[in-house]
């Protein structure tokens, strides 16, 4: 009887460490697969080059949108790597559509002109 007890306990310990293991090795292809970049840059008047604060750039199909601070600059983070379409506006300035931004590591940063009304 002690045998078997002895056997049943070895087998449900073997196998707790053993999904253990498993579940470990899991977490790691998670955590690989989790990697973000961003966008970033600035949004100025296409004839002044004056930096435009408050400027809206969102991710098209997405809900992301970010405002751009008081220098004009943006930056969206927690993205897939992958290309992206963003759209920008802007009061009294037409609204404009940058197609397939490359968006992997390292990141270089944008300047998007746009033009008045």
């Amino acid at each position: 009887m002690k045998a078997i007890i002895s056997s049943i306990l070895f087998v449900f310990l073997f196998s707790a460490v053993s999904v253990a293991g498993n579940e470990k090795g899991n977490n790691k292809e998670t955590d690989e697969s989790a990697a973000t970049v961003s966008i970033s840059g600035t949004i100025l008047d296409q004839q002044t080059s004056e930096e435009l604060p408050g400027a809206t750039v969102s991710v098209e199909g997405t809900d992301i949108s970010v405002t751009t601070d008081l220098n004009g600059n943006f930056e969206i983070n927690d993205l897939k790597p992958g290309r992206y379409n963003l759209k920008v506006s802007y009061i009294a300035y037409q609204e404009k559509s940058i197609e397939k931004i490359d968006a992997r590591s390292p990141n270089e940063k944008l300047e998007i002109e746009i033009e008045s009304l």
